[in-house]
């Protein structure tokens, strides 16, 4: 029999009370718990799906989930004590794998987030996660095999640098994941799975689909043109002013907004009205209409689809003093090989 453990710190359980919160998940179950909630179920459902798959007449298979975002405030506030946390200590012992989940944003490697408590997202730290990680991972000689289900959790520092080739050492050690994982390693054995884009699980078998890197690229160019409120700002004011202009009949202004609307690459000449119209929908249309083309034409590169499987898994592993860091699957479509060995040595610090 196999046993896998979810480490839920994406959404809360709003029962959750004091001691073990816990959800034993079996493979007869028809319905998830009651307490999995949000993007989490996908992750839940998927899990289930894959022990069910790989089971075998005299192997069966169970699923164990814990709600830790409730465990993670009470441990930031250190209120945890280890008695509150012996089952999820024994399941982890006994785990084929632990899936470890979590929000995570592609311009941030210091934090991950939770889905909202109280009004309220709950941020951990990669340090606040890992001094987590001592106390729910209990044997130093155990070899423990994670996978950090995190959106962007292997992205580095550079956030715009392809994430799929060869990276510097100064890069590999500047992520999230691979922080975390540092913070703990030299005290256990672990093999850790992390994602450099956006995670996608499938209810149906557990896949990830993770965002391609031409993907994330026009992802960050939204995220870029989103955060630029005074732009944004400043035109809706100007709109504001045209709207109520007295010397421009109804029916042209609204021909020419539908002639922008319509064409944003269309000549304005020298008419100030014409040249912010030209302004005003392609900052706030036509670019979230490039932005789609732009994922589109990447996807076509792998198969119609912006999010794919094998694609975007950065593996972490630490023994006998060395240090690997590897590819999992690299990116044929771009020449990138499976297994690359992106560093090979002692632990970066």
């Amino acid at each position: 029999m196999s046993h896998y453990v979810i480490l839920n710190f994406e959404d809360p359980d709003p029962g959750a009370g004091p001691g073990p919160i816990r959800a034993h998940v079996t493979r007869k179950a028809t319905a998830l718990p009651g307490n999995v909630k949000g993007s989490a179920s996908d992750t839940v459902a998927g899990t289930i799906g894959k022990a069910r798959r790989k089971e075998t007449r005299f192997g069966k298979n169970s699923v164990h989930h814990y709600s830790c975002v409730e465990l993670a405030q009470s441990d930031k506030a250190k209120t945890l004590g280890r008695s509150e946390v012996q089952a999820i200590r024994e399941d982890i012992r006994k785990a084929k794998k632990i899936y470890i989940i979590m929000h995570g944003k592609p311009d941030d490697t210091e934090k991950g987030f939770s889905n909202m408590v109280q009004g309220q997202q709950v941020e951990y730290t990669w340090q606040e996660l890992a001094n987590l990680a001592l106390l729910l991972f209990p044997d130093a000689g155990h070899t423990y095999r994670i996978t950090l289900i995190m959106c962007y959790g292997a992205r580095t520092g550079s956030y715009r640098m392809n994430q799929n080739g060869t990276l510097p050492p100064n890069e590999l050690k500047s992520s999230f994941a691979y922080k975390f994982f540092r913070a703990f390693a030299a005290s256990r054995n672990v093999v850790m799975t992390a994602m450099t884009g956006q995670v996608q699980t499938e209810k149906t078998d557990g896949t990830n689909l993770v965002e391609t890197e031409e993907t994330v690229a026009a992802t960050l160019d939204h995220i870029a043109y989103k955060k630029d409120t005074a732009t944004r700002a400043a035109l809706k004011a100007q709109k504001q002013t045209w709207d109520a202009h007295p010397g421009l009949p109804k029916g042209q202004y609204d021909e020419l907004q539908k002639q922008f609307a319509l064409n944003p690459d269309a000549d304005p000449g020298t008419d100030p009205l014409k040249i912010f119209l030209k302004q005003y929908y392609f900052e706030n249309g036509h670019r979230n209409a490039l932005l789609l083309q732009a994922k589109s034409d990447a996807a076509a590169k792998h198969g119609g689809k912006s999010s794919v499987d094998k694609y975007g898994r950065i593996v972490y592993r630490y023994t006998n003093g060395v240090l690997t860091i590897s590819n999992k699957y690299g990116d044929p479509a771009n020449g990138v090989p499976a297994n690359q060995v992106l560093y090979n040595g002692p632990l970066l610090l």
